[in-house]
């Protein structure tokens, strides 16, 4: 999850799926490649998907479910990682991946448990809120811009784009919170939650 300080508010970068309604809004995301960790694929997905990069600030959290793939149950484990914006332009992605990514914006982390799709997404969110908020607290404690034990700068620099749609207070989300729209079983599964999920 990428975030960034901006005028005295923390804001993420949201992708809109390749194909998805607009006012469908999700975290970068995708598969681990040979000889990655999780936290390398969370740092790769996230420059090929909305153009910038950052430095991992560690783990969030897990997410973990079931879903149906041609009549067999499958379990997945997706990890989540706190990155810190460091440079690169919103929405600058190479061609090859112009086709999973149909927008990219940074939106309020404070609205993302309305402005995001996925409930195990809007999860992330709420930790990533509460580190942050930590991280801050304890810098002003020890009287510098940044938190403890993380070192992390916080004086990014940015503009936000408006535009984005939030989802309904009360929505239910569908059988799965997807979270890799990149392969050919999650795309199924991304499709299953867009038809549950009450629309505005």
């Amino acid at each position: 999850m990428l975030v960034r300080l901006e005028e005295g508010r923390w804001e993420f970068a949201a992708i809109r799926p390749g194909g998805r309604p607009a006012g469908l809004w999700a975290l970068p995301k995708g598969q681990i490649q040979e000889g990655e960790t999780g936290e390398d694929a969370a740092l790769r997905e996230v420059t090929e998907e909305t153009g910038m990069a950052g430095r991992s600030l560690g783990k969030l959290g897990d997410i973990r479910y079931w879903f149906n793939w041609k009549g067999e149950r499958i379990f997945k484990i997706v990890a989540f990682f706190l990155i810190e914006y460091e440079t690169g332009d919103i929405g600058v992605i190479d061609e090859e991946f112009r086709h999973e990514v149909a927008d990219v914006q940074w939106l309020p982390l404070a609205e993302a448990p309305d402005l995001l799709a996925y409930k195990g997404e809007r999860e992330m969110a709420e930790l990533a809120v509460a580190r942050l908020a930590s991280r801050q607290a304890g810098g002003r404690r020890a009287g510098t811009g940044a938190g403890r034990g993380g070192g992390a700068d916080w004086r990014l620099t940015g503009r936000a784009r408006d535009g984005y749609l939030p989802r309904p207070r009360g929505g239910t989300p569908g059988a799965a919170d997807h979270l890799f729209p990149g392969s050919e079983i999650d795309e199924q599964a991304h499709e299953r939650e867009v038809q549950d999920r009450p629309q505005a």
